[in-house]
C-alpha cells in the first residue's frame, strides 16, 4: 500500500501592516486568492508558510480559521515572546504550518539576532513530527519536518558580510536542533522553507554559488545525515525562485515582476528557497543513483519502522515531483501571489508488513 504526501514551503510576503515594497503590497488580495484557489481545493497536504506573521494583524488568525474549515485541522505557528520589561523582538518569526495530518511533537527555536529589520523579528525553525494514517486501523507513518527563514541579505550591506556571518550562526543552531529532534529514530527528514542562501553562482548560471557550498558543509552532518537538494537535482541546476527576468528577441531582460518585488531584486534571478531531504546515514534500504545526467530517476529512496514496528516504510520522492511554483494570475495589479515562487515535492510512502522471521526492532 502506499501513501502520497504533498508538500510545499512558500514565502507568501504577508509582512505587518504599513509595511511594503512599492505602492502597494496587495496582502489581503493575495492571501484570499491563495485561500479560494488552493487552501480550499486542498491542493497541498502540507503547507509551511513564511512571512505570514501574526503580529499586528488577524490575517494569520483568519487563513488558520479558513483552513481549518477546508480540511487542515492541524497547524503550528511561531510562540509568543516576551515584550516586557524589555521587548525581545518586536515582530514573531512569521512561520506557519497547515497540515491535514496530526502533529505528534513540535517546537520552534528562536535563532540568534539578525541584522538590519531582521533584527526586530523573531526569525528561528520550527519542527513537527507529521503522523499519517494508513490501513489497516492503527498503522502510522511518520517523519520529521524542519520549516525554516533566515537572515536576508541587504542593499545596505554591500559586501553582505554582516548577513553571511549571521546566516552562519544560524545555520550552526539550525543543524544543532535538527539532530537534537532526531537521535534515536529512523524516520526520514525533511528540511524546506526560505534559506536566504542564493544557490545560483550568478544571475544567468544556475551552477552551485560559493554561498550555497559553504552553507552546505555548514548544514552538513555525517554522523547522522547527508543533504539531497531535490529542487536542484529536479531541474539539475538552481532555478530561480525570486526576482525573475523575461528575455526574449534578443532584447535585455526586464523583471517578470515589479508590482510587489523590491526594486533591489528585480533581475536578480536568484535561488534561495528549497526542500531538502536529509538521508540517513544508516539506512535499510538502499539509496538510488543521483546522476543527474539520468532524467527523471528516483531521487532517494529511505526507510524507517513505523510507530508501532509491524511494518517497514519506504520513502521514494522522484526528481519530476519537485516543483516551482510561481502561482501566477492574471486580472489583477500584480502578476504573482508573492515576490517569491513556492516550492513543492510529493513523498511517496510504501509500507509492507515486517516479516515474522525479521529480526528488525
Amino acid at each position: 500500500m502506499s501513501v502520497k504526501v504533498r508538500l510545499l514551503t512558500y514565502n507568501i510576503f504577508c509582512r505587518p501592516p504599513l509595511i511594503k515594497n512599492n505602492q502597494d503590497d496587495y496582502k489581503d488580495e493575495r492571501l484570499k486568492m491563495f485561500k479560494d484557489n488552493f487552501i480550499r481545493n486542498q491542493t497541498f497536504d502540507i503547507i509551511t508558510f513564511q512571512e505570514m506573521f501574526w503580529c499586528f494583524s488577524s490575517r494569520q488568525k483568519q487563513l488558520i480559521e479558513y483552513a481549518t474549515g477546508s480540511g487542515y485541522p492541524h497547524h503550528r505557528s511561531c510562540p509568543a515572546f516576551r515584550y516586557f520589561p524589555i521587548p525581545e523582538f518586536l515582530v514573531d518569526g512569521g512561520i506557519l504550518l497547515l497540515s491535514r495530518y496530526k502533529i505528534l511533537e513540535d517546537d520552534f527555536l528562536v535563532y540568534c539576532k539578525g541584522v538590519n529589520s531582521d533584527r526586530l523579528a523573531a526569525k528561528g525553525v520550527m519542527y513537527a513530527k507529521i503522523c499519517i494514517p494508513f490501513e489497516p486501523e492503527g498503522q502510522f507513518i511518520v517523519f520529521h519536518l524542519f520549516t525554516t527563514h533566515m537572515q536576508a541579505s541587504y542593499a545596505t550591506n554591500l559586501s553582505n558580510g554582516p548577513n553571511d556571518n549571521v546566516r552562519e550562526r544560524q545555520t550552526l543552531m539550525l543543524k544543532n536542533f535538527i539532530i537534537s529532534k532526531i537521535e534515536g529514530d529512523g524516520f526520514p527528514i525533511i528540511l524546506m522553507g526560505d534559506f536566504n542562501v542564493n544557490g545560483r553562482k550568478s544571475a544567468t548560471d544556475g551552477a552551485d554559488s560559493e554561498e550555497y557550498i559553504q552553507f552546505l558543509r555548514l548544514l552538513d552532518s555525517p554522523k547522522h545525515y547527508s543533504i539531497v537538494d531535490l529542487l536542484k537535482f529536479s531541474y539539475r541546476g538552481h532555478p530561480v525562485t525570486v526576482g525573475d527576468a523575461i528575455e526574449k528577441d534578443g532584447l535585455p531582460p526586464v523583471p517578470k515582476e515589479t508590482a510587489l518585488t523590491n526594486p533591489h531584486d528585480w533581475l536578480c534571478r536568484g535561488s534561495v528557497d528549497y526542500i531538502f531531504l536529509l538521508k540517513r546515514v544508516q539506512e535499510i534500504v538502499p539509496v538510488s543513483s543521483c546522476d543527474l545526467e539520468t532524467p527523471y530517476t528516483v531521487i532517494a529512496t529511505e526507510a524507517s519502522y513505523t510507530v508501532n514496528r509491524t511494518h517497514i516504510v519506504k520513502l521514494t520522492v522522484h526528481a519530476e515531483d519537485t516543483k516551482v511554483q510561481p502561482f501566477f494570475v492574471d486580472g489583477m495589479p500584480f502578476s504573482q501571489l508573492s515576490d517569491h515562487y513556492g516550492v513543492s515535492t510529493v513523498l511517496n510512502f510504501t509500507h509492507t508488513p515486517v516479516p515474522k522471521s525479521s529480526s528488525y526492532h
